[in-house]
């Protein structure tokens, strides 16, 4: 059976996954946005912090659970929404599964 770890809060600037919910960096993941409306959770996979500019894979409110393979780098993730371009302080929920 999968663990899954309790939804963890996801900011607007890019925030190391692995770091967050413990679990090491290489191991296969499964992720979901389980944020409000329009929010979106962008993904990178990279061994230090993307830049600013770096457009992510978009993963959206109550989506499939997308999975990182075995072997990828960090996971990276930051809130964004469709309907503003900037989130302030405010944070969005991911839930994580190994």
């Amino acid at each position: 059976m999968a663990d899954t770890i309790d939804a963890i809060e996801i900011p607007g600037t890019w925030t190391d996954i692995n770091a967050l919910s413990g679990i090491a960096a290489g191991t296969e993941i499964f992720l979901q946005n389980v944020g409000g409306p329009n929010s979106i959770i962008e993904l990178a996979t990279a061994p230090t912090q993307p830049p600013l500019d770096l457009n992510g894979i978009r993963v959206g409110q109550n989506s499939p659970m997308y999975k990182v393979t075995a072997g990828e780098s960090i996971v990276w993730a930051r809130y964004i929404r469709i309907d503003r371009s900037d989130v302030g302080t405010r944070v969005t929920k991911m839930q994580v599964q190994v």
